[in-house]
């Protein structure tokens, strides 16, 4: 694993890590951190590390087929798909499968179109009501709200124009899991940065966001 770590040195004060889908790990540290005391941070991360690396390995040439049986998350449970052939296009969650109704069978294209737009619909529905929700119980209003396909986050924001962009990849975590992310995301339009300020803030809104924060990086 060391040869694929990369340690960024930034004024920060607080160390953090990311895992790449290259399986590149960057390892952020505030100016004069010890090398010994990177190390440690890596070791006390490790088995995170590597999961997160099992991931990207496993994922990064699977490519779905579009195929009856082939499988699918959201909102935390997994789907089986069932591709029917009709001459009306939709798509239904019914019994545990994914059912999508195509006028070709064979035809990729349509498939992955109707997916992908049922998968984007889900969660503008979803993100927005939470979006809501919390934007309340906040206390700051959002000036603009996207979804996006993000590689290396869940969320991303710009405080100083109130935008909140979410990663259209959370729709397959669970309702609490997408609660933690919008809280945080929202939270920095209060507290700019991973300050003790933020972190209380959050922990007076989620009482238990750790736990939610440790379930989303392991899963």
């Amino acid at each position: 694993m060391e040869d694929n770590v990369t340690v960024v040195y930034k004024d920060i004060k607080y160390a953090n890590i990311k895992v790449r889908p290259s399986l590149e790990v960057v390892v952020t540290v505030p100016f004069g951190t010890e090398s010994s005391k990177v190390d440690n941070i890596i070791q006390k991360r490790s088995n995170w590390i590597k999961k997160q690396l099992t991931y990207f390995n496993e994922h990064q040439h699977h490519i779905k087929e579009y195929v009856s049986g082939e499988s699918f998350h959201f909102l935390g449970k997994n789907y089986r798909l069932k591709i029917i052939h009709s001459n009306e296009e939709r798509v239904k969650l019914s019994g545990g499968y994914l059912q999508v109704w195509v006028k070709i069978v064979t035809d990729y294209t349509s498939k992955k179109r109707l997916i992908d737009e049922w998968f984007k619909d889900k969660a503008k529905f979803h993100f927005s009501k939470l979006l809501d929700k919390y934007s309340k119980i906040v206390g700051v209003s959002i000036d603009k709200f996207s979804i996006r396909c993000m590689k290396t986050r869940w969320g991303s924001c710009n405080p100083k124009k109130s935008y909140i962009n979410i990663n259209i990849e959370l729709i397959k975590k669970s309702l609490d899991l997408i609660e933690y992310v919008v809280l945080h995301e929202l939270t920095h339009l209060v507290h700019y940065n991973h300050t003790v300020e933020f972190y209380d803030f959050m922990t007076l809104h989620m009482p238990n966001w750790k736990i939610r924060k440790n379930k989303l990086e392991n899963t």
